[in-house]
């Protein structure tokens, strides 16, 4: 049994995350008491919560037998004129069987997470977006292998249009995870062989260019990969980002078992580039605060923001009426409570990227989508002959690189792993068995703290120097504090000196369009965009705002906020 890979998977309102989910598990071995996942009937979402389903999927390919006489049909989807019209209808579950190709194959534990369903109609993608990060920072406390994400994976309709409200989600959860995002699989469903077959007579139809007349050697590129590469490239000029694109068919013809045969066979393949992904912590998420989120909190931080000039204005009469030690001791205080706050938030971006967890640069894949470098891998004979080729990748934004390459055993493997003698080039020579289109990947990578090296640079020089002011600051307030001569300073300005880094702490924090998912979302956070959600912007009251500070364990504080504005309460 192999490592255990968790999957997020995004998508839009039924498009089909639940169906493919179930498929995978007819694949898979369960617990019998676990529950598939619950399918919407086509207009009405029935995930509203996110929820894990746990399998161990038997990593095998499968082949088609005829009953009668025991043999094995060739079922080429690169031929496809062949099984369109030879065998796609002609080869029935009434004279044929679905067998795996390997007798014990190997399992791998899946945690598939099925998220609710975004870009709806009804106003809820912050909510859905918030469920799914609690979801995640509840996984990241279970301990050992659910502290990491190895995968996210959008699920969409193979006709769904990239929409304008898709694209802002992608990019949120890519600012949120953006390590996985080199890794990216989109699984188009919903993509039937009549579909397929439709596709395929229009294609024949389009004008073929005087070089695909002249090359009668080589087999022009299915009309699958040309779907595929279609919207591959339409992905990557909306999104920017060249991610892998699978085709399947989530509920196939249980008569026509030709199509069983195809959607198990590419489940298998999605299944296999997911083993290839590098998992990244959980901790290292930002959760990041949408549109909405953002507009409540700058809320709050303007209700702070009234008190704390309510508190300066306080602060500069208590000034006046005390003596030269006094106010610089109050400064003192100031000064090295902001430069604490300062220095706490410094660690805890530092945290999330100074560490050796692997950031996916890209990954590339021998598969035919992904234009294999020798034509011959199109040949008619290539289906029966082991193809051998090889694949180079450099990288020279990012020196330093690494590649890990997978096998893909039984049916391909890489033959040869070669770096050029400056390390800038690695070539991975690879072969399938005969009859098997050799479909290996290549994760590019590089650990974090090379990936975000200038911002960590930058961090390490500001924290230093934040220290040191910090120890200079305390030194002096030492000082002062200990001298006989010096009266004793106001209470209340010494009060109010200690709060205002406070204020300042708190407004910078809910100002900030992002926090670590161990210590954002918290029960009153939860709450307070839930009454939003619910009852829009004019729900919200100072009241929140005490509620937010004593969260936040600023008790003291919320005393202080309250006396300044309510003070007729």
């Amino acid at each position: 049994m192999e490592g255990e890979l968790n999957i997020l998977l995004i998508g839009p309102s039924q498009n089909g995350k639940s169906t493919f989910i179930n498929k995978i598990r007819q694949l898979s071995e369960y617990e019998p008491e676990s529950e598939g996942a619950l399918e919407g009937d086509g207009s009405q979402s029935c995930t509203k919560t996110c929820k894990e389903h746990i399998m161990w999927f038997r990593r095998t390919r499968y082949k088609l037998v005829d009953i009668e006489s025991s043999h094995q049909i060739d079922v080429s989807e690169d031929n496809e004129d062949h099984l369109f019209h030879k065998i796609w209808k002609r080869k029935t579950a009434e004279d044929c069987e679905i067998f795996p190709l390997e007798n014990n194959p190997r399992t791998t534990k899946l945690r598939l997470i099925d998220t609710p369903g975004l870009d709806d109609s009804q106003g809820s993608d912050d909510r859905n977006i918030v469920e799914v990060m609690m979801h995640l920072k509840r996984l990241s406390q279970a301990g050992e292998g659910h502290n990491h994400l190895t995968a996210i994976v959008f699920v969409l309709s193979s006709t769904e249009a990239f929409s304008g409200k898709l694209q802002n989600l992608y990019q949120y959860y890519q600012r949120c995870m953006p390590s996985l995002f080199g890794g990216l699989a989109v699984v188009n469903t919903r993509f039937s062989v009549e579909e397929w077959l439709q596709r395929y007579n229009s294609i024949q139809k389009r004008p073929k260019s005087l070089i695909k007349k002249v090359s009668k050697a080589v087999r022009p590129d299915s009309a699958r990969i040309i779907i595929m590469r279609e919207r591959r490239e339409e992905f990557l000029r909306i999104f920017g980002q060249d991610a892998r694109h699978f085709y399947i068919d989530s509920v196939p013809d249980d008569f026509l078992i030709v199509e069983e045969l195809i959607t198990r066979n590419h489940i298998y393949d999605i299944i296999n580039y997911f083993a290839s992904q590098n998992p990244m912590p959980i901790l290292n998420i930002k959760l990041v605060k949408s549109t909405t989120m953002l507009q409540i909190d700058e809320m709050l931080a303007g209700w702070l923001k009234e008190a704390k000039s309510k508190l300066t204005q306080r602060e500069t009469v208590l000034l006046g009426l005390s003596d030269a030690s006094g106010r610089i001791y109050s400064s003192k205080i100031k000064r090295a409570l902001t430069l604490e706050n300062e220095l706490e938030q410094m660690k805890k971006e530092l945290a999330i990227l100074d560490n050796e967890s692997k950031f996916t640069i890209r990954t590339h894949s021998t598969a035919p989508l992904h234009k294999l470098s020798a034509p011959k891998a199109f040949w008619k004979w290539a289906v029966r002959t082991s193809i051998k080729d090889s694949l180079s990748i450099e990288e020279p934004d990012h020196p330093g690189f690494t590649v890990e390459a997978s096998n893909n055993l039984p049916y391909s493997q890489w033959t040869t792993k070669d770096w050029n003698q400056d390390r800038t080039v690695w070539t991975g020579g690879y072969s399938a068995t005969p009859g098997q289109i050799p479909i290996l990947d290549a994760v590019v990578s590089i650990s974090n703290r090379k990936y975000y090296r200038t911002t960590i640079e930058g961090l390490n020089k500001r924290i230093l120097q934040c220290k040191e002011d910090m120890l200079m600051a305390k030194e002096d307030q030492a000082f002062f504090s200990s001298q006989e001569i010096a009266k004793p300073m106001n209470p209340e300005l010494k009060e109010i000196s200690e709060i205002l880094p406070q204020c300042d702490a708190l407004i910078n924090q809910l100002c900030l369009d992002w926090n670590s998912i161990n210590s954002g979302l918290g029960q009153t956070d939860l709450e307070r965009y839930r009454k939003v959600r619910v009852g829009g912007m004019q729900s919200l009251s100072i009241e929140d705002l005490f509620e937010f500070c004593q969260s936040q364990g600023q008790h003291s504080l919320e005393r202080k906020l309250r006396a300044v504005l309510e003070p007729d309460q």
